[in-house]
């Protein structure tokens, strides 16, 4: 049909719906083969590995020339949530978490009193209630805390199995290819861990922190980060919200040249100043310039998606909650401590509880199960599939044969997700 055609555009919205295989034939309706061949069997041999029954993987020795070869002849276009939601400054999403297993006991513990070294031991929380707030927060960012000999104020840090909102934000980040990103965490260990995730994914980013040496960035270093991000040289930009005042980071200059599309926002933790929160959010306003072709002026409002992350029953959404009512957290939370009738001011705080008011829950166990098995986050699970999926998974991660592995346990992950179902299904029935 287009082999005789002087012009050819092939439009679609998912060209690898089921992975690189699918590219050669939109390819061959392009360029009769010039690009790929003109051979499906020889593009498989050359340029994929099969993992699997009409699975394959790009072969990662000619990755690279794959992806020039693809360029050559495609453009990718983004429509992204700002373009969408045009006419409007901010657009809010709140998003709940489920509480993993170790959130759930190291929030148990805090109200206990204590919290735990990297050798399971016991360490005493300070009795004082800001302090409490403090270590609470931090295991919402999956970490303990404790001080290494008391009185010294020196603390170590010791990291949970699996961190949400890290996990959250690389899935956003493969889900959305070159949307960029404000990152706002308000703690250093928070940001330690999304910086060593990004360079793990191979994600360009700023900081206004070095992250190497922790040391203090001067005023020209801060600038060239910033500059960076604007100019599209980077994807991600990383500051606590209190560095953002003043700071302009919508990205127009990127945009102007091409270079992807204006930032969405994140919250990994809400700020405990309602300043901070507020002037925050406004570092990535903006209107946007058009000319068109007869040389109309027009202007948009550019529109930011503003994501804040929240573990479910935790403080962290009871300090969101006095935001939102642009109340002062620390006497917003000190008041309900002061209240009658609660002898502990923790004692209303419930992880178990489901969040009404979230506009999408992220239950990251799930997802990092799914992403471990290799299935998809819009599968709808069976046992069967889950069993399948674990012990290709199992072979793999012991240099083994599936048939080894079919008599052995469920992995943990495998265990997450049949649990997962069994519950849907008894809510169902």
């Amino acid at each position: 049909a287009t082999e005789h055609a002087p012009y050819v555009f092939a439009l679609n919205g998912t060209p690898l719906a089921q992975g690189p295989q699918d590219i050669w034939s939109q390819q061959y309706v392009v360029d009769q083969g010039v690009t790929f061949g003109v051979s499906f069997e020889k593009f498989v041999n050359y340029w994929l590995k099969r993992v699997g029954p009409n699975k394959f993987h790009i072969d990662p020795e000619v990755g690279t020339l794959f992806e020039l070869r693809l360029a050559g002849s495609s453009i990718r276009y983004l429509r992204s949530e700002a373009d969408q939601f045009s006419g409007r400054d901010k657009n809010f999403r709140h998003i709940a978490m489920p509480p993993t297993d170790q959130i759930k006991e190291s929030t148990k513990e805090i109200i206990n009193g204590f919290t735990r070294d990297e050798y399971e031991n016991e360490r005493a929380v300070k009795e004082n209630i800001l302090t409490i707030y403090g270590h609470l927060r931090e295991a919402c960012a999956a970490y303990n805390k404790y001080e290494v000999v008391e009185g010294s104020g020196i603390y170590n840090r010791v990291r949970h199995k699996l961190n949400p909102k890290v996990l959250w934000i690389k899935c956003f980040l493969k889900g959305n290819p070159g949307q960029p990103l404000i990152i706002f965490s308000e703690n250093s260990e928070m940001e330690d861990m999304i910086v060593e995730m990004l360079k793990e994914e191979s994600v360009s980013y700023s900081a206004l922190r070095d992250y190497g040496t922790s040391k203090t960035l001067t005023g020209m270093e801060r600038m060239e980060q910033i500059r960076r991000f604007q100019e599209g040289e980077t994807r991600v930009i990383m500051m606590k919200s209190v560095s953002a005042k003043g700071v302009t980071l919508n990205r127009i200059p990127a945009v102007k040249a091409g270079l992807g599309s204006y930032p969405a926002i994140v919250y990994t933790q809400p700020t405990w100043s309602l300043i901070d929160w507020e002037q925050s959010q406004d570092r990535a306003v903006g209107t946007a310039k058009t000319v068109a072709k007869d040389g109309t002026v027009s202007f948009k409002t550019i529109s930011t998606m503003i994501y804040v992350l929240a573990i479910e029953g935790s403080i962290e959404q009871q300090i969101i909650a006095a935001l939102r009512k642009k109340k002062k957290v620390a006497e917003s939370l000190l008041a309900d401590a002061a209240r009658n009738g609660y002898e502990n001011p923790f004692e209303n705080m419930d992880l178990s509880s489901d969040n009404s008011d979230a506009d999408e829950i992220f239950d990251a166990e799930e997802f990092n199960a799914r992403y471990t098995l290799e299935l998809a986050p819009s599968k709808r699970l069976s046992e069967k599939m889950i069993i399948k999926a674990d012990i290709r998974y199992r072979a793999h991660k012991a240099g083994t044969t599936q048939k080894e592995q079919a008599d052995k346990l469920l992995s943990d992950e495998a265990l997450y997700l049949m649990l997962k179902i069994k519950g849907t299904k008894d809510d169902e029935a």
